[in-house]
């Protein structure tokens, strides 16, 4: 589970109960290339994850800051942008490297073939820049209507609402 670090979510008393079973880490989104389209600078989006296992602590990573040039300034997480919408809902998605890193921590992932994993083509803005593993049922030759039930199932298994 994946939250901003500013939310007042984990004060609840069921999501305290969670973190007291679990592993909180926080990162920065910028670490993933979390950017709008077209642009160069990144965006820094504090983070809160709910980790199941230990091998997830990899995802823990925190902003370079002046280490890096990249990390000098970075695009604020408000307002509006062309083509993009709302700022901050389109950083409340997860990012192809995001998403690679968190299938990463898993080792069945790691001894998957490369062809298994793909970027989805753009059906729609809610499934723009998803990246997903497709089950080894779904072959290389399925439908884009196939593709996009796995989309989706793995959308609302994140977390996301039905689209």
């Amino acid at each position: 589970m994946g939250h901003p670090k500013g939310s007042r979510l984990r004060t609840y008393t069921e999501v305290r109960v969670l973190i007291r079973q679990f592993k909180l880490l926080s990162c920065h989104m910028c670490r993933y290339d979390l950017r709008l389209p077209k642009d160069d600078k990144l965006m820094k989006k504090a983070t809160h994850l709910l980790v199941s296992h230990d091998d997830m602590s990899a995802l823990a990573t925190e902003c370079l800051g002046s280490q890096h040039p990249k990390h000098l300034c970075h695009q604020p997480v408000a307002g509006f942008c062309k083509g993009v919408g709302k700022i901050s809902t389109y950083a409340g998605r997860y990012t192809p490297a995001f998403v690679r890193a968190d299938f990463e921590t898993v080792p069945s992932f790691r001894e998957m073939s490369q062809s298994q994993c793909v970027e989805c083509p753009p059906w729609a803005s809610q499934h723009e820049q998803e990246v997903l593993v497709v089950k080894d049922s779904l072959s290389n030759e399925a439908s884009d209507e196939d593709i996009k039930k796995a989309v989706d199932l793995l959308r609302r298994n994140l977390g996301h609402p039905h689209t």
